[in-house]
């Protein structure tokens, strides 16, 4: 008799064992099948995310669609700042920031001050859910705040269904999985989807708007500029630079004006915890005046207040800024950071 690894006789095998394995085997074979984990990026993945134009991202799912069987897995690279949320139609999660009367801005002693103070809901930074997506319960992956990149976020899907998710941070990125007993998906998906994303940001890369107007992020769908177009202006005194946002972008900005000191500063405030929960600043949330723009020089602070495509918050699309004395303006996004700068010379 053969031996066990403890060292114990076990039983030869008959010649009826291997058609009694193979009939398990294949009894087998769906569940484990079932139990088989895809891959979906939120981001395109690191190694294909080099060939897209400097500053320039994809907030999108790759890839935006895929099926698995009951039981399946699906585990979420994320690159990027960008959260995973399942939630059921019967309790849809809000905004991911949002005005709060309550919460009034004060102490800045500009316009503002009375003004609703901007949050952000912390149930779209926090994990939540058991990891098991039944379309009745809110799963959410967080925001990771550690160091390196974040850990897959991992579900499991155990009944058939479609269920819907996406980020909340970056309107329009969403994403579905289809679970069913035949779930087949396309293995060639991501990269065409990639490569459709990289074509994409290329042509946008070589566009600059016409007259005088300095779009922030030359962004369509999934396509995401960190970056003014065009980043530096010529205009002469008197007039009046439109500072607009792409139509369907999936971000948001702003252009603050001032010294290098005071927009770096400026920028590491922009988002501010505190007691109140986590707060933007409303320095870099609000116009720094109610009316018409105008810089007269100097380095002193002006800023265009948020700009925005998303029709359901009550930021504008568009600011306009004249410049009445003739010199160079300097200016960066602060939500953002000092990367993300431009300049107007005035002659």
């Amino acid at each position: 008799m053969p031996r066990g690894r403890c060292g114990r006789s076990v039983p030869a095998m008959s010649r009826s064992a291997p058609l009694a394995l193979g009939a398990v085997a294949l009894l087998l074979a769906p569940a484990a099948a079932g139990a088989a984990t895809k891959t979906v990026y939120a981001g395109p993945p690191v190694a294909k995310a080099k060939a897209m134009p400097p500053d320039s991202t994809g907030n999108a799912f790759y890839p935006r669609s895929i099926a698995v069987k009951p039981g399946g897995k699906v585990a979420f690279k994320i690159g990027g700042l960008h959260n995973v949320i399942f939630a059921p139609k019967s309790a849809p999660l809000g905004p991911f920031h949002a005005p709060d009367p309550a919460r009034p801005v004060a102490g800045t002693g500009r316009w503002f001050d009375g003004r609703p103070g901007w949050f952000i809901d912390p149930a779209h930074l926090i994990p939540s859910g058991d990891k098991v997506v039944d379309g009745k319960s809110l799963d959410a992956s967080g925001v990771f705040q550690g160091q390196g990149a974040p850990p897959d976020y991992v579900v499991k899907f155990p009944k058939t269904g479609t269920f819907r998710y996406l980020c909340t941070i970056h309107p329009g990125m969403k994403g579905s999985v289809k679970v069913a007993r035949k779930a087949r998906s396309k293995p060639d998906a991501v990269a065409k989807q990639v490569a459709a994303t990289v074509k994409a940001a290329k042509r946008l890369a070589a566009e600059v708007p016409a007259g005088n107007v300095v779009r922030a992020g030359n962004d369509r769908k999934e396509v995401a500029f960190f970056s003014f177009f065009p980043a530096e202006k010529q205009v002469p005194v008197g007039t009046a630079v439109r500072f607009e946002m792409s139509k369907d972008s999936t971000e948001i900005h702003n252009v603050v004006f001032g010294s290098e000191a005071v927009l770096a500063e400026t920028a590491g405030k922009f988002i501010s915890p505190g007691a109140q929960g986590i707060a933007y600043d409303p320095v870099s949330v609000y116009a720094s005046a109610p009316g018409a723009l105008s810089h007269q020089g100097g380095e002193e602070l002006l800023s265009t207040g948020l700009m925005d495509a998303d029709a359901r918050t009550s930021f504008p699309a568009s600011a306009t800024v004249t410049f009445t004395e003739p010199g160079s303006y300097p200016y960066i996004c602060t939500v953002h950071g000092p990367t993300m700068k431009g300049r107007i010379d005035v002659s």
